[in-house]
Order: C-alpha cells, then structure tokens, then sequence
C-alpha cells in the first residue's frame, strides 16, 4: 500500500521531468510484485498451517488488517489506470484495458461492501473492548468501501478522456463513488472519534507507536480528494436530464463540481489537523530524552511507521488538486515538497523493513498485527500459527 501510494504520488506532481512516469511506473511494478509475493507468503501459510485463516480473521487486532489485502488491490486499480491504460493500444473505451478496470471496479465495490460489514460485525460481536483499546486500526474495516470513491474517480477519468467516452458508463460509476465514499467515511470517522477519546483520556502511545497515528489523516484525506476529483468529472457529464430536471433549469454539473469543492475544503482542514497533530506526537516522541538514551529501546522500527506513507496519500492528492483549481504555484510547491519527503521516507522504510525482519523484530508471533492490545477484555485466547 504505501509503495502503490508512492506511486500514485509521483503520477500526481504538477512539475514534471523527462522520466518520471517512467520511475512511477517502476515504483508501481515494485508494489505489484510485493504484492505478489506478500500474497503468496499468506496463502503458503494458511495452507501449510490448519485454520490460521480463520484464526487470522478472528483475531481482534491481526482481523482488522484483513481489509488492506482490499486496499492494495485499490491502489493497483487506480495505478493501472495512472501507468497503464494510456499505453495499451489507441485512446479509446473500447481499450481492453479500460474495459478490464471498469469491471474489476464493480467487482471491488461489492467485495468492499461485503468485507466491511463482514469485519465490522466481528469487532462488536467477538470482543469486549474499552478506550484504552482504541487505535485507528478498528477504523480499516470501512477503508476499502472508502476507497471505492478514488478508484471510481480514478476510472471515471479515465474513461471521459476517451475519444467515445460512453454517459451511461461514467455516471454510474460516479453515483457509487460518491455513495460509497460517504458511507466510508462517515462510519470511519465514529471510530476515529473513539480513538480520540482514547487519546483524551490515556494520553498518547508509546514513542515508537505513534507513526500510526497517521492513520487517521487517510479516511478525511482521501474523501477531500476523491470528492473535489469527482467533482471535476461530474462538471463535463452531468446533465440535468440525469436528475429529472429540465434542461433549461442550471447546470447541474456547475452546481455539483461547486459542492464537491466546498466539502473536499471542508475533510481538508480536518485531515491536516490530524496530520500536524500526528507530526508533532511523532517529533515529540523521538525527542525525549529517555528515547534519546535509549533508541532501541524506546523508538525502534515498527510496522506502524508505515503509516508515514499510505494515509497521507489521499491529503497529498488534495493540496496538489487544490493547486490546480485555485492555479496557486505556491500550493503546488507545498504539495511537491510534501511528494519528495514521502519519497524520502519510503526509501528509509525499504530499509529498515528487512533489517527488523533480520533482527527479530517483525515476522515473530506477537510482534506484528497479532501482538495483543492492552485493554482488551478476552473471552478467549486466539491461536496465532
């Protein structure tokens, strides 16, 4: 996920180079084929070991990050569309490969529906948990339902810069991403305001933690751009024959493109209050001066710290496109600045990752999505291989 959202970044810039869709598209194929591998680690796993799936699923921590097997196959779709679809034969909907995104989209829409519903039901049905449990993890379950809207905005655009884009398939894809999008975003948002109170109430994590703070900045994030995206689209192919209107009434497109604007404002300014916040808990926490004294102790690599990467790809996204909009090179300056820090993090994490897996630190039961939380209230232990 957070080499895909790398990607999608570097396809995103407003100041481009010779090469640089060529390094994106390199970037791309490294998170389809971690992906790939990833994958089949899993699937070796719970053949080679009986009912670790299931196990896995029901898991009150390791369960939640079920739903991200959904959120990297999103970003695959929309880098498909970024790096693939326009080199893969003439500019036209007829491309097999437009063709192929359109319908994985529909597939994905309802595989996201099932898988949220499905996780959400497990949280409150297996476990009794209490604030201080409370992370932006219990929140994933509604992530790929989320991320419905940016593939959707992401497909729609694609197919309207066709030659023969087709009306009856855009503006479907357009209404669910917009349905889909509010559903999960308002459902993530509940549990956020639960992780808030935990903050408010037990203070913040450990130092080493508190990169998945960032979490928190992905579901306001991606809604500000995906909806401000949308609204772009809907601006060419809405007609008010689509609403039950007369022609001769407004433009419909003009009057929607408008409120995608001030609501994608609006999810803006909360994803970058929790973004500074998530920041300065972060400069903060490696600060200290017992975490000083003690780095290995205190401020260790974690697979949290990946949460530098994906959450934030969403809010990157909004500023570049609100730089766009308002033809401000300032804020496109602060959104390539942004894009190069990411990039400078995500080499740090390509690092460090195999080191803690070398030293011991990831890939050991109850060192990863399994470790146990504290302020869970179990009614039973959960086998973990």
């Amino acid at each position: 996920m957070g080499t895909g959202g790398i990607a999608v970044q570097l396809h995103l810039l407003p100041y481009r180079f010779r090469g640089l869709d060529t390094i994106g598209t390199i970037v791309f194929l490294i998170s389809v084929a971690i992906f790939c591998v990833t994958t089949t680690g899993l699937l070796f796993r719970f053949t080679m070991w009986k009912n670790t799936l299931w196990n896995s699923i029901r898991h009150p921590t390791e369960g939640l990050f079920t739903a991200t097997f959904l959120l990297s196959v999103a970003t695959i779709l929309i880098n498909t569309c970024n790096y693939g679809v326009g080199h893969i034969g003439a500019a036209t909907t007829d491309n097999w490969l437009s063709n192929v995104v359109e319908v994985l989209f529909w597939v994905y829409t309802v595989l996201s529906m099932i898988l949220a519903i499905a996780l959400s039901y497990f949280i409150i049905s297996r476990e009794s948990h209490t604030p201080q449990a409370a992370t932006p993890a219990w929140a994933l379950p509604c992530f790929p339902a989320m991320l419905v809207g940016s593939v959707g905005a992401t497909v729609s655009r694609t197919l309207t810069s066709s030659r023969n884009a087709n009306h009856n398939r855009v503006f479907p894809i357009i209404i669910t991403s917009i349905l889909l999008q509010g559903f999960g975003i308002l459902i993530s948002l509940m549990f956020i305001t639960i992780f808030l109170k935990r903050l408010m109430l037990f203070r913040l994590p450990s130092p080493n933690l508190r990169p998945g703070m960032f979490m928190a900045v992905g579901p306001p994030g991606f809604t500000s751009f995906t909806i401000m995206a949308l609204g772009q689209v809907a601006r060419t192919q809405f007609v008010p024959s689509d609403f039950g209107m007369d022609e001769q009434d407004f433009d419909i497109g003009d009057a929607f493109y408008a409120a995608c604007l001030l609501a994608g404002m609006l999810f803006y300014g909360l994803a970058g209050w929790w973004l500074l916040l998530s920041a300065t808990a972060v400069i903060a926490g490696a600060s200290q001066k017992h975490v000083v004294r003690k780095k290995g102790a205190d401020f260790h690599f974690h697979l949290s710290w990946w949460a530098f990467l994906f959450p934030n790809t969403g809010f990157i996204g909004a500023t570049i496109l609100l730089g766009e909009i308002f033809s401000s090179p300032a804020i496109k300056w602060v959104g390539t600045a942004m894009v190069i820090i990411e990039c400078v993090v995500w080499i740090m994490l390509m690092i460090q990752t195999p080191l803690a897996v070398w030293r011991g630190r990831l890939m050991v039961p109850g060192k990863d999505e399994d470790a146990d939380v504290e302020g869970l209230v179990k009614k039973e232990e959960s086998k973990r291989w």
